[in-house]
């Protein structure tokens, strides 16, 4: 005969159902804590260690790579800057290149003097229009009122001589005592007919006219040039020494006819002849010795 009943065996068979599911749901509430407790430490760990740590390693690479940048941004200013002084250096150099070849071509046109070439060394701003040095002097053979010559034309005489330097009086000095004789050259373009129509008149008449540089004007920026012939003078002529005053040889440029005025009340012209053209800046000069 049984222990149990039949009831009994139901009420134990309930029981342990009920115990089997409460253990089961204890171990999974179990479970469930741990894993919030694992991402309440994986979260605090991140936030307090990782993060910060994270962030201060991008932070340095971010500035050390703002610092390269600025590092090549100003190099390359550096360099923008020296390209612009290289190209200054460049075209001052084309510049004294061509100075130099066209003073060469010069003295090669006065082959029958003895030419001593020189550097404008000094030039004051205050007397920029009067005189200028030289890095030659009497120990390189140089005497007071040689000529001195740039690529162009004549600017000026030795006035002062020492023993490695001299100072030139130029002819934009206002010192009415530095007269030139001159001679301004008359040019006829006439071509074809014309031109054979009138060849009897021009061989009668005067191929140039004698004249007296007197002055440098600084209003006109010119010299002023005297006629000692009436003769009809127009713009653009080309104006060249003489040789006839004893210190200039003839045929060295001085400039063309920039203006022809009339005097009031007199007979006679006023003749403003403008200089070279670079005149104002120059760098290498040749000095005349006139035989």
């Amino acid at each position: 005969m049984s222990r149990f009943t039949r009831t009994q065996k139901i009420l134990m068979c309930l029981i342990g159902f009920f115990l089997a599911l409460g253990l089961l749901f204890q171990g999974m509430r179990q479970a469930s804590i741990g894993d919030i407790g694992y991402s309440v430490l994986s979260y605090l760990k991140y936030g307090l260690i990782d993060y910060p740590l994270t962030s201060i390693k991008n932070f340095a690479s971010d500035f050390s790579n703002l610092w390269k940048v600025q590092e090549e941004n100003d190099y390359l200013k550096e360099q923008l800057s020296m390209t612009e002084n290289y190209q200054a250096l460049y075209e001052n150099a084309q510049r004294e290149k061509r100075e130099l070849q066209e003073l060469l071509n010069m003295n090669e046109s006065l082959s029958d003097f003895n030419i001593i070439s020189a550097t404008v060394i000094g030039r004051d701003v205050s007397y920029w229009n009067d005189q200028i040095t030289l890095n030659v002097g009497s120990n390189d053979g140089i005497q007071e009122d040689m000529i001195v010559v740039n690529s162009q034309g004549v600017v000026g005489k030795v006035h002062k001589v020492q023993d490695s330097t001299c100072i030139v009086k130029l002819l934009t000095c206002e010192d009415k005592s530095n007269k030139v004789a001159v001679r301004i050259n008359f040019q006829n373009e006439d071509t074809g007919e014309d031109a054979q129509s009138e060849e009897t008149d021009s061989a009668s008449r005067a191929e140039s006219v004698e004249g007296i540089l007197e002055s440098y004007d600084a209003d006109e920026g010119a010299y002023v040039v005297s006629l000692l012939d009436e003769q009809e003078v127009e713009e653009g002529m080309r104006v060249v020494t003489s040789g006839k005053g004893g210190v200039y040889p003839s045929g060295l440029f001085v400039g063309t006819v920039k203006k022809v005025e009339s005097l009031e009340n007199q007979l006679g012209q006023v003749i403003y002849v403008e200089p070279l053209s670079n005149f104002q800046y120059f760098d290498y000069v040749s000095v005349i010795e006139v035989n």
